[in-house]
């Protein structure tokens, strides 16, 4: 994983305030001096990775979420 793809991981995982998920994509963006573009590429990266690891461990690819 990148830097920036650890930090915004880190981010949305282990964040314990609800509010993490009511960031636009502009305003996480500005947080990192990314694109939005780039930020919505970081995060579909970042989910699949998190997926392919979870679904190494023996997690069943159906009862992960979709997005």
């Amino acid at each position: 994983m990148t830097n920036k793809t650890h930090t915004f991981s880190n981010r949305l995982i282990t964040s314990n305030t609800p509010s993490v998920a009511n960031y636009t994509l502009q305003e996480i963006a500005d947080m990192m001096g990314l694109t939005k573009e780039r930020v919505r590429q970081i995060e579909a990266r970042a989910l699949n990775k998190f997926k392919q690891r979870l679904s190494a461990l023996g997690y069943n690819q159906a009862n992960l979420l979709d997005y």
